[in-house]
Formats: C-alpha cells, sequence, structure tokens
C-alpha cells in the first residue's frame, strides 16, 4: 500500500523477527503519520492489509465462524495479542532479570538496555527504579567500579541515574587510560628494540659479551684478576690487551733487526727465518756457445785460472761468509768463477772442449 509515510511491506508482522508488542508500536506510529486513528474503518482495513497473507489466514481461524472484518480493530489486537504473547511467570522472569550480568565485551549501556528489557516481564510497578539501580550495581563487570558505587551508596542516597552516570564516567576513563598504556607500551618496546640492535652491534666492554649493555652485565661488580680493577673481568681486559699488543711490538721489532739485507735474502741457499725452509738455487738460463764464443773463453782461461789461485789463498773466506760479510750473491760469483775449489765456468768448458 502506498501512503504519504512509509511502506505498508514493511508491517508485515513476522514473530521470528521481532515480538509483537514492538510490531504494535511501529503499527501505531504509522496510523499517526498517516493521519489515521484505531477506531476508525479504514485503520482496520489498513490493518488487515499490511498484517501479511499469514497473519490474515491465523485472523480468520481465530474469528471464525465470525470474518475479521466484522470485528473491531482493537478486537483483532487483543487476539493476536492473546496468541503470540504467552502467559509469563513472574518468578521465572525475575530470577533471569536477578542473574543477569555484565558480559565482557558488554558496555554499560548494552547493559542498562538489556537490564530494562528482561524488567519489561517483572511486574516490578514502583519499585522499578530501585530493582534497576540494584541490579546494576550488583552486575557490573568491574569489582573497582562496584566498590566506588558502594562507597557512594554508603555516604549519600544512590539513585539509578547517579550509578548510570558514575559507571559511563569510569567506563570512558579506562578506555582512555588503556589507549594510552597501549600507545606507551608500543613506544617502550620500539625504544628496547633499538638499543637491543645497538648493544648486538657494539659488544660490552665489562665481559666481551653481545645482546646487553655495560648496565646489565652481571659482572659490572666482579673484580678482574689481571688488573685487579673492579668492573671487568680478564676476557674483557683492556690491560692485558695493550700487554700484549707491547710484546707482539717488541717482537716484530725484533724480527726486524734480524733480518739480512734485501740482496742477502734474495740469494739462494738461505734459510727464511719464519718457516725455517732454505731457498733453492736460481736456475741459470742454458748458453748457447758458437765457435767465437769458445775462442774468446779460451784466451780468458789463463787469466780465469790466475784469479781462482787469489781467491783459493784468501785468509777465513768460510768464516766471513758465515759472519755474513759475504752475500749470496758475491758467494754465487765466486762459485761461479772456480773459487773455494769448485770448477768453475771455465773450467766447465775447457773439459767439455
Amino acid at each position: 500500500m502506498a501512503s504519504a509515510f512509509g511502506k505498508g511491506e514493511d508491517l508485515n508482522y513476522d514473530e521470528n523477527e521481532e515480538c509483537f508488542d514492538a510490531y504494535l508500536e511501529r503499527l501505531e506510529q504509522f496510523f499517526v503519520a498517516n493521519g489515521l486513528k484505531l477506531e476508525d474503518d479504514k485503520a482496520k482495513a489498513v490493518f488487515l492489509t499490511v498484517v501479511g497473507k499469514k497473519n490474515h489466514t491465523l485472523l480468520m481461524d481465530l474469528c471464525a465462524p465470525a470474518k475479521p472484518r466484522e470485528k473491531k480493530l482493537e478486537e483483532l489486537i487483543d487476539l493476536m495479542r492473546t496468541h503470540f504473547v504467552p502467559k509469563t511467570n513472574v518468578i521465572a522472569e525475575r530470577y533471569k532479570f536477578n542473574t543477569r550480568s555484565q558480559q565482557e565485551n558488554e558496555s554499560i549501556c548494552e547493559y542498562m538496555a538489556s537490564l530494562r528489557k528482561l524488567a519489561a516481564t517483572c511486574k516490578f510497578g514502583t519499585f522499578l527504579e530501585d530493582a534497576l539501580r540494584d541490579r546494576f550495581v550488583c552486575g557490573v563487570k568491574t569489582a573497582e567500579l562496584r566498590d566506588r558505587l558502594l562507597n557512594v551508596a554508603h555516604t549519600k542516597e544512590l539513585t539509578l541515574a547517579a550509578a548510570y552516570d558514575m559507571g559511563l564516567a569510569y567506563e570512558v576513563t579506562k578506555h582512555n587510560a588503556q589507549q594510552w598504556s597501549q600507545k606507551t607500551f608500543k613506544a617502550n618496546a620500539i625504544a628496547r628494540s633499538n638499543v637491543k640492535k645497538e648493544e648486538r652491534g657494539k659488544p660490552c666492554y665489562r665481559c666481551a659479551g653481545h645482546g646487553h649493555g655495560p648496565g646489565e652485565c652481571r659482572f659490572k661488580d666482579v673484580e678482574c684478576r689481571v688488573c685487579k680493577k673492579k668492573g671487568h673481568i680478564a676476557k674483557a681486559c683492556r690491560s692485558q690487551y695493550e700487554e700484549r699488543k707491547d710484546k707482539q711490538t717488541k717482537w716484530t721489532k725484533h724480527l726486524d733487526a734480524r733480518d739480512p739485507p734485501k740482496d742477502s735474502r734474495r740469494g739462494e741457499g738461505r734459510s727464511n727465518i719464519c718457516t725455517g725452509r732454505t731457498r733453492p738455487p736460481e736456475k741459470q738460463p742454458a748458453v748457447l756457445y758458437t765457435s767465437e764464443m769458445e775462442t774468446q773463453a779460451a784466451s780468458a782461461e789463463p787469466q780465469a785460472a790466475q784469479e781462482r789461485v787469489e781467491v783459493k789463498t784468501k785468509p777465513g773466506f768460510v768464516s766471513e761468509y758465515q759472519a755474513g760479510n759475504i752475500s749470496d750473491l758475491e758467494l754465487f760469483s765466486m762459485k761461479t768463477a772456480g773459487a773455494c775449489g769448485e770448477p768453475g765456468l771455465g773450467t766447465a768448458r775447457q773439459s767439455s772442449g
């Protein structure tokens, strides 16, 4: 049905979606919005039209053998209320009311609305306000709020409105405090994570460990057995490190002082100080002799022999070499020239010739 306000299809009653009293309230407001009165025949016709097919059939059964149109609107409403609203047990309804407590995720507003809905079938009469106040105080989920309400009731009269306002104020304050605590906790967690990252990269100077700072180190009151100072252990002792570094520096200088000259270290037959290995002599490149070179070598043989005799007669040659006064390069040259009683290059060429 088309009307100035609202749609007739919205007034079809479904007992699974709402109670009959709530439907009746909507129906009365629909009549008021469209200028209809309950005693008018037009209002009865509108009701029989918008109530729905299922409910119209029910009214025909309840009015039989008469027809629903022969009844007044108030009589039709009473028949439907009797059918859909069964007789209630007041004691059972009050038991539900008195055992209703605030749920874990239920707000103060939702809790009060639920109490008022349960109290509608309890027939409290003039005791309704006191019953709602008592159940509200006893059923709040927070013990701190309950203690506050009882303290106020001990000093002055606590009304339902005052208890409800105190509950709302406590809920808002608690919610703001939780939000502030969460923000502070997150900020502290981020700060701790940053500190841990820095401490993870830099070792603790008290124990040389990772994962904590010097202020949290368990060795901050321990005495070092190396330097006898308090606040670190021997593993992280700086004086021990400095002493080790000085010894290493002195030993390096000592090795540098024992090293022979560069030309002597490059010769063959001398041992390496660090490894103790002897460097093999360098191989001489092969020489292809021609007839002219053999003629020159033969003419120079008497002079080379004379030089070998002079070298052999040098006193203390071996001791001079062992003392380091003669380099490996000079020794090699003397060996090639036939010194120290060994045949030289000229002798080898002469014997081969």
